[in-house]
């Protein structure tokens, strides 16, 4: 449970470091790339994005550079939360999609 809390919060911190400017290049921790095409993420619908899991593995730094080896794929996202949505960090749910934008079963960081 800690392992996938901690890669929640890291994947909030990759959707927005275009926004915020950030010079992030590489972790210990597994990057999640979310691409939205521009698409702003909002609450319902979810929106269709690219979701890009770079995972060398432990003891292994992954940088942003590094071909994606956890997952890359479609995935649908939207804001989540009710009176969370107001505060300047969001948090965001995903579910995994096939080439026809359904939901599907699919294991993540083991």
């Amino acid at each position: 449970m800690k392992k996938g809390f901690l890669v929640s919060v890291f994947m909030v911190l990759i959707v927005n470091i275009y926004k915020a400017q950030v010079n992030f290049t590489e972790s210990n921790l597994p990057i999640f790339i979310i691409e939205t095409g521009n698409k702003t993420i909002v609450d319902e619908p979810k929106i269709v994005a690219q979701l890009k899991i770079i995972d060398n593995g432990s003891g292994t730094r992954n940088r942003i550079t590094d071909l994606p080896t956890g997952y890359a794929g479609k995935i649908g996202i939207e804001i989540r939360g009710s009176s969370s949505q107001m505060f300047p960090k969001k948090q965001y749910g995903f579910e995994i999609y096939n080439d026809a934008e359904e939901g599907i079963n699919v294991s993540l960081l083991g």
